[in-house]
Order: structure tokens, then sequence, then C-alpha cells
């Protein structure tokens, strides 16, 4: 892949004094930092790492970051096991592994954990022996990391779930985010890091009511999210701010595939992890793709086995039809109008006739 990536997210925005512009670009101005945000690598539950880690690992040493990021679901853990507690033996070597893979960079690795990673008193206790708790601030070079967790934790009964595994932040993460924040005179940018989709909840929810708009103020410069939504890459920019949800996918097998649509549909997306540069005036985010062609997902005979000999989703009929115009906004009016509107339509025709009818008779 190019250093330009197979997908550039474009954004220029003007954020606080402090902070730089962010923007991608074919052509930029030399890192003063660099560092890369690694999503969803976690293996499946029969093998220790993800398949194709090695080939990613290369792909960043060959970019020579100065740190990186991992933004959860770091391992597989024990998730199959629920309700059952973790085995802590499993776990842990899970752990060792992967420790021992991201050690061959050569640079730091911060991260934050997912629902494969901490799920259960045994996997949380695990995660903060080695790594410690959470919200945490790291501070590089200018570049300040507010890690949140969004994961499991029973000792905050007071905490809401999120939609899919994930849970809203709670008072003291909020209160961590607002005091860190408000320390600007100890760093020049900041991004945030957690692994849930938070920023895919409604706009009524509380990332968007309590959370964004600390964010905004601060003049924070993006968001860094690894969870699974309907896709493997998804952004979005408010007020100044940049989202962005990036991922790895193991290998699912032929059965998952077939049996499940939204597999499928993750399946046919590119793998992807997002390089970071800093340079003396703004912020570049770039899009680098990852295993398409070792993967083997993509090929010919792959296709085969998942579809058999279905090339293309078959033509919709008239319910189908009818189907989609129902979904779309005002498609109910529509229907219901055209309904209506022929039911009026036939009374009224009805009534002529009768009354042609009727003056037929009368003479």
């Amino acid at each position: 892949m190019t250093r330009a990536g197979l997908l550039s997210v474009l954004a220029v925005m003007g954020i606080a004094t402090t902070a730089p512009s962010v923007a991608v670009a074919l052509q930029q101005a030399e890192p003063v930092q660099r560092f890369v945000v690694l999503g969803h690598v976690r293996s499946e539950p029969d093998r220790l790492l993800h398949p194709r880690l090695d080939e990613l690992l290369d792909e960043v040493r060959a970019l020579d970051p100065d740190f990186a990021i991992l933004s959860g679901d770091n391992i597989w853990g024990d998730v199959a096991n629920r309700p059952n507690p973790a085995d802590g033996g499993w776990v842990l070597e899970q752990w060792v592994a992967l420790d021992s893979a991201l050690a061959t960079l050569g640079v730091p690795v911060y991260r934050v954990p997912g629902n494969h990673d901490i799920h259960d008193a045994v996997t949380r206790e695990i995660y903060r022996d080695r790594y410690g708790a959470l919200p945490a601030v790291v501070d590089v070079d200018g570049t300040r990391l507010i890690l949140l967790t969004t994961s499991w934790d029973d000792g905050r009964p007071e905490r809401r779930r999120a939609n899919g595994f994930g849970y809203h932040l709670d008072d003291d993460q909020v209160t961590f985010l607002r005091q860190r924040l408000a320390e600007t005179d100890e760093y020049d940018r900041v991004f945030v890091v957690m692994h849930h989709l938070l920023w895919w909840e409604a706009d009524d929810s509380p990332w968007w009511t309590e959370v964004h708009p600390i964010l905004a103020r601060a003049g924070v410069t993006a968001v860094f999210t690894g969870d699974y939504g309907p896709a493997k890459f998804s952004n979005t920019e408010r007020d100044g701010v940049l989202y962005f949800q990036s991922g790895i996918a193991p290998n699912p097998s032929l059965e998952i595939l077939r049996g499940h649509e939204w597999n499928r549909l993750l399946a046919q997306q590119f793998d992807n992890f997002l390089v970071v540069d800093v340079t003396e005036d703004e912020v570049a985010i770039d899009v680098e793709t990852t295993g398409i062609v070792s993967s083997g997902h993509f090929t010919r005979e792959r296709w085969w086995d998942v579809h058999g000999d279905i090339m293309r989703p078959p033509e919709p009929g008239g319910r189908e039809h009818l189907g989609a115009i129902w979904a779309i906004p005002r498609g109910r009016v529509v229907i219901v109008g055209a309904l209506g509107a022929c039911g009026v339509g036939g009374l009224l025709l009805g009534w002529l006739i009768g009354a042609r009818r009727r003056r037929r008779i009368e003479g």
C-alpha cells in the first residue's frame, strides 16, 4: 500500500489555538510524530493470536511509528465460556503471546479494553494487574492520549448499557475527562481512545448530550474506537471533533458466513488500521488496509464456498418494491395516501355508476 493508503479522509477544521488543524492529504509535510491505531486484533477461540497479526506488525514496523494504540478487543479472552468465570490461565497465555508479538515493534504500546478483554471479574483483574486501571492519561511529546473504558465493571452499578456490548461513561470517567482536558498547558493536541461505538448512539444519548460537548469545547482532535459496528470502518465529524472506527477481523468459518448475513457483509470489507502523522501545522490521519490478498477472503473460490453460484441479489418483485417504499421517509404516507385515493376514487366511481343506473330506471 502507498503511504496515502487506500482511503483518505479529508477534514480541515479550526479548533483550539493550542491544537493544529486536522487534514489528510496525498502530499504532506514531514511528520514530527507518527503513531498507529490498531483495532480488534483479537484471535478466535481456538488460537492464541490473529492469523495475520505478523503481517500487520510487519506493515506497522515499515511505517516506523513512535508508538502504537490498541483500541480494544485485543485478545479473544474467554467469552465463549460465559456465564462461567473465565479461565484465567488461558486468558493470561493470550496476553503474554500478544505482548511478545507487539514487543517486536520496539515502541511503546498503549491500550484500552474491549468486551473480549474484560467481561468478568477474572479478566478485569488480569487486565488491571498487567496494564493498570482506567481511565488514564498518557503524554507523548505534546500529544495527550486519554484512555477510557467502556467495558464491564461490577464496581460501577450506575453505568448505563449502550447498544452492543459496551457501557456509557460513568460520572467518575466524565469528571476525569473534564479535568484532564482542562490542563491545556500540558499538551498541544489530544486524542480520546475507547473501544465501543458510543458515538453511533442516538443524538439524545449520554455521549452526545454529556460527553461530546466537553470534547468540543476543549478542541479534542479525534476519538478513536475499535469495535465492530455495521462496518469495519466508519467516521464522522461534529463541532470540529473527528470520530473514527477502525478494525481488523479474524477468519470467520464458512458455517458462520453461510448462516449470518451480518458476518457476510463484514467479510466483504477490507481490514484496516489508522496512521496518524503530526506535523508542525496539522494532524494527518490515513486509513491503511491490510491482509487483502493474504486473507483469501476476496477470491472467486471463497465467494463460491460461501454463496454458491449466486452472483448478485435476485431482482426485486412487487412486494420488495412496496417494502422499500414503506421504509423510506414518508413512504407510509405515500402508500396510505395512494390506497386512500384509490378507495375514494372507487367510492366516487361507484356512486356515479349507481346514479347513472338510477336515472335510466327513472327515465
